[in-house]
C-alpha cells in the first residue's frame, strides 16, 4: 500500500511540475523493494535532473543516513554486504544462497511471475518433477523479453502525439506494470500496481463520453482481469498461475493502455484541429 501511494504521488507530482517532490516519492519505493530503480528510465529519458536530485537525496537519506543512524557505519556496510550476497546476487542468477533460494529466489520457491519463473514453469509443467533451479538460457530469455516489452511501451510514448496529463499518467502506468515481470521475483500481489494504469484508462475514456459512464470494453476488460486473477487463486488451479495467467491478465490493461496512447490525438487538440 505505501509503494502504490509513492506511485500515485509521483504521477501526481510530476503533472503538478514538482519534480524534485516527485523524486523524493520515487526513492521510497526504492528504498522498500530496490527494483522501483527501474523508472528512473523516466526522469533519465526527459533530462529531469531536478527529479533525479530528488530521488537522489532520498535515497542517500533512505539508504545510507538512517541506516547509519541505526546501525552505524560500519553495521550499513556489513548489512548491505549481507544484502549483496543473499538476494542481489542469487535475484540475477550470479550466485546462490540455500535458504534464499528455498523461500523466494529459487525457481520454485514461490508463484512468481516473472518472466524467467514462467518460462522455467512452461518448459517443466509437471510440479513434482520441476528442478528448483533455473537454466542459464531462461535468464537470458527474461532479459530479452523485458527489453522488448520496455522497447515497446517507450516506442508507444515516442510514437504518440499526445502529451497531456492523461497520456504521461497512462505512460507511467504501462512502465510499472512492464516492471513487474522484469523483477527476478513478482508476486502475485505487486499487480495492485495496476491501479495508476486503470485509473488512466478510465480518464481517457471519460474525456470521450460522459462520467460516470464506463465503456462495454473496458467493462469486459476490468472484468476478465479480476476474473482470471480469483480463479488462479483457487485451489486446483495452480497450474493457471504456473503458466502466467494472471500475468496475462494484468497485460491485458497494458495492452489497452498502449492502443490509448497510441490514439491520435487528445479530443481537444483534434476540435482545434477541425476548427482550424
Amino acid at each position: 500500500t505505501l509503494v502504490l501511494l509513492c506511485f500515485a504521488g509521483m504521477i501526481a507530482l510530476l503533472l503538478a511540475n514538482r519534480r524534485f517532490a516527485a523524486g523524493l516519492c520515487l526513492a521510497v519505493p526504492i528504498c522498500i523493494k530496490l527494483y522501483p530503480a527501474f523508472l528512473l528510465i523516466v526522469p533519465v529519458l526527459r533530462r529531469d535532473w531536478r527529479c533525479l536530485a530528488g530521488c537522489g537525496c532520498g535515497l542517500a537519506l533512505g539508504l545510507i543516513v538512517v541506516p547509519s543512524v541505526v546501525l552505524g557505519p560500519q553495521g550499513t556496510a556489513d548489512a548491505y554486504r549481507r544484502f549483496n550476497e543473499v538476494l542481489i546476487r542469487p535475484a540475477l542468477g550470479l550466485g546462490s544462497d540455500p535458504e534464499r533460494d528455498k523461500e523466494l529466489t529459487g525457481a520454485t520457491a514461490t508463484d512468481s511471475q516473472s518472466f524467467s519463473a514462467l518460462l522455467h514453469n512452461i518448459t517443466h509443467p509437471d510440479r513434482a518433477t520441476r528442478p528448483a533451479v533455473f537454466e542459464p538460457w531462461a535468464r537470458t530469455a527474461h532479459w530479452a523479453l523485458g527489453t522488448l516489452f520496455t522497447s515497446v511501451t517507450l516506442g508507444a510514448w515516442f510514437w504518440s502525439r499526445r502529451r497531456d496529463a492523461i497520456a504521461t499518467v497512462l505512460f507511467l502506468g504501462l512502465l510499472i506494470l512492464v516492471m513487474l515481470p522484469i523483477s527476478p521475483v513478482c508476486h502475485i500481489h505487486y499487480f495492485i500496481f495496476a491501479m495508476p494504469l486503470v485509473m488512466g484508462l478510465l480518464a481517457a475514456m471519460w474525456e470521450r463520453v460522459p462520467f460516470p459512464r464506463v465503456a462495454p470494453w473496458l467493462v469486459l476488460l476490468f472484468g476478465a482481469n479480476i476474473a482470471l486473477n480469483i480463479v488462479a487463486a483457487l485451489p486446483g488451479f495452480e497450474s493457471w498461475k504456473d503458466f502466467g495467467v494472471t500475468l496475462g491478465a494484468t497485460f491485458l490493461i497494458w495492452g489497452a493502455g498502449i492502443f490509448e496512447l497510441l490514439r491520435n490525438t487528445p479530443p481537444e487538440a483534434s476540435d482545434t484541429a477541425a476548427t482550424a
